[in-house]
């Protein structure tokens, strides 16, 4: 004798648990993948480089969410995670250098961003020498002190009869130097008059040349480089 089935007619069928749809995450991946590529625009661009962050760290956030969360590995996924982390690193990278840009243009030479700035020191040399007569005046520009600006000018400074024959040497800082700095030395004789030399030399280089004869004769060095 067969069992009958002990089954109600009326009872409900349970839908079986449909398998999680792959459109969501595909989506998930697009909108990362578009966020990652905004932000690496972004992050090349001097001013939008300190926003990029932002969709960079959505992007990171979806990506990884997306790994971890609902475990879709596929290549747009991983893509979406280089970009976004590429975005990032060049996004501060830029930014630092923009703000390092602007304090040299408030604090240093307009226009040249400090990591482009030359590094070390300029050596600048003054000679003044005299035959058969007294050095009575000296006047040269120390590029070591003075205005920083548009146009750098070194500061004048005197010297009143000093001996012969006369050398100053100076380390001016290069960063505070530009193509349009002014090096000049003046020296004079007195009254008994002689020959009077004078030479600038810039790292080894002599740039300037001059000499004068005579009473009260005036030896004028000047140069701009």
């Amino acid at each position: 004798m067969r069992e009958q089935d002990t089954k109600p007619e009326n009872a409900e069928t349970r839908p079986e648990p449909v398998k999680a749809s792959k459109t969501t995450e595909q989506r998930l991946g697009l909108v990362g993948l578009v966020l990652a590529i905004i932000a690496f625009i972004f992050a090349f661009i001097p001013i939008l480089s300190f926003t990029a962050w932002l969709p960079a760290a959505a992007a990171l956030t979806i990506t990884i969410y997306s790994l971890i969360a609902k475990n879709h590995h596929t290549r747009v996924t991983w893509v979406s995670l280089i970009i976004a982390a590429v975005a990032w690193v060049v996004a501060i990278i830029v930014s630092v250098m923009s703000i390092m840009s602007g304090a040299s243009f408030l604090f240093g030479r307009p226009g040249l961003p400090i990591f482009a700035l030359p590094a070390g020191t300029t050596t600048v040399q003054y000679d003044v020498t005299i035959d058969n007569g007294t050095i009575d005046r000296i006047t040269y520009a120390d590029p070591s002190i003075g205005h920083s600006g548009d146009n750098f000018q070194p500061a004048t400074v005197n010297y009143v009869q000093p001996a012969a024959p006369f050398r100053k040497k100076i380390d001016a800082d290069k960063r505070i130097l530009t193509n349009e700095t002014t090096y000049k030395l003046v020296a004079s004789t007195d009254k008994t008059g002689g020959t009077i030399f004078c030479t600038i030399t810039v790292d080894g280089k002599i740039i300037s040349q001059q000499k004068a004869t005579g009473p009260h004769a005036t030896a004028d060095c000047s140069a701009t480089r």
